[in-house]
């Protein structure tokens, strides 16, 4: 399980306690690797704007700060793989984050409209 500490305030952590994770390919919160734990737990009462897109389908996961900018896909983009809410820029986005998962390397999207 994440932090309570985390978990404890703001929609998102409501939200994140409340989905359904199992039917993910992330699994189980409490089964979840420690470095993503770890990076939810960073990016929930951060004031930027966050989102992750984690495992194999890359799930969405953001903190309360983002959804001003995803406007309706919000709440339903939560937990969900990103191709389904971000299929307007998924010829983009599929190849940035499969460079980060083939290299393990960051990549910067500067001047791309997402």
């Amino acid at each position: 399980m994440l932090n309570e500490t985390a978990l404890s305030f703001g929609e998102m952590a409501e939200l994140l306690r409340d989905h359904d994770w199992e039917s993910t390919s992330l699994g189980a919160m409490s089964e979840w690797p420690p470095a993503l734990k770890f990076a939810v737990e960073l990016a929930l009462p951060s004031h930027a704007q966050i989102v992750m897109f984690c495992g194999p389908d890359f799930v969405a996961i953001y903190n309360d700060t983002y959804p001003p900018s995803i406007g309706t896909k919000h709440p339903d983009a939560l937990g969900r793989p990103a191709r389904e809410h971000w299929g307007e820029l998924w010829d983009d986005l599929e190849p940035l984050l499969r460079r980060v998962v083939e290299t393990g390397e960051p990549v910067s999207a500067k001047g791309r409209q997402f």
